[in-house]
């Protein structure tokens, strides 16, 4: 049997913290889907191991297609299902590189500048988001 892989569109409307489980590491993110009649349906896809990092690139808000598979197992009686992403990137082939990943929390900017960090004074003051 092939296995069947997915390709999903929407809006990235929730990034959440890493879970580590032993020595594995999850990642989950919420994408928003444009829904029948206009509503907005959800889907929770999981990063695993070295792909935790792919969502690095992406800020909530950002619009991203997701490659994806559906995984489903048996635990205890009960069947749990997983969608479980194996690539994310800009619609259309647009290239992961457009921002630079997201090094620097965003509270880091919220403090006064003379509690920021050297690097995150210089990147508030230039007008483009590439540090080079």
């Amino acid at each position: 049997m092939q296995k069947q892989s997915y390709t999903t569109s929407g809006i990235l409307h929730r990034i959440l913290d890493p879970e580590t489980r032993g020595k594995w590491t999850t990642r989950k993110f919420v994408l928003e889907i444009p829904g029948y009649q206009d509503r907005k349906e959800y889907r929770v896809f999981e990063l695993f191991g070295d792909s935790c990092d792919k969502i690095e690139r992406f800020r909530e808000g950002d619009e991203c297609e997701v490659k994806w598979d559906a995984k489903g197992r048996e635990s205890n009686g009960r069947w749990f299902n997983t969608d479980s992403a194996w690539a994310i990137m800009r619609p259309s082939g647009g290239s992961d590189e457009e921002r630079p990943a997201r090094k620097t929390p965003d509270r880091e900017f919220s403090r006064p500048p003379e509690q920021q960090s050297e690097r995150s004074r210089r990147y508030a003051e230039t007008d483009d988001d590439i540090s080079f």
